[in-house]
C-alpha cells in the first residue's frame, strides 16, 4: 500500500482491499465508516467487526452493530446471505460519504 492523500485515494485503497478480500474468497459483512483505519504511514486499510466470513455463509446469529445499519445491502437484511455484493453496497456507500460528507 502506498500513503494516501485526499479522500479519492482513501476510497481507491479500501476498494483494493476488498478486492483482495473477496479474490480468497472471504466477505467482511460488515463494513460502516469505523471500518476504515489510517495506519502511522498513512495508508487506508479495512477492519471487520463481525467477519471475515466465507462466500455465501449463510446467516449468523450475530445481530450487525449498529453502526453497521447504513451501509448494510438490502440483500443482507433479507437474507442474510454473505455474499460480496454486500461489500461492493457497503463501500459505495463509504465512497459516497468520502466525497461528499453525506449519506
Amino acid at each position: 500500500n502506498s500513503p494516501i492523500g485526499g479522500r479519492e485515494e482513501i476510497f481507491l485503497a479500501l476498494v483494493r482491499s476488498v478486492a483482495a478480500f473477496h479474490a480468497r474468497d472471504l466477505v467482511f459483512g460488515d463494513l460502516c465508516e469505523e471500518s476504515i483505519v489510517i495506519d502511522p504511514y498513512r495508508r487506508a486499510q479495512m477492519i471487520s467487526f463481525m467477519g471475515p466470513y466465507e462466500l455465501f455463509t449463510s446467516k449468523t446469529l450475530q445481530v450487525p452493530p449498529p453502526h453497521t445499519l447504513r451501509t448494510l445491502a438490502p440483500e443482507q437484511r433479507v437474507s442474510g446471505l454473505v455474499q460480496p455484493v454486500i461489500d461492493v453496497y457497503a463501500i459505495g456507500i463509504l465512497g459516497y460519504r468520502l466525497i461528499t460528507g453525506k449519506y
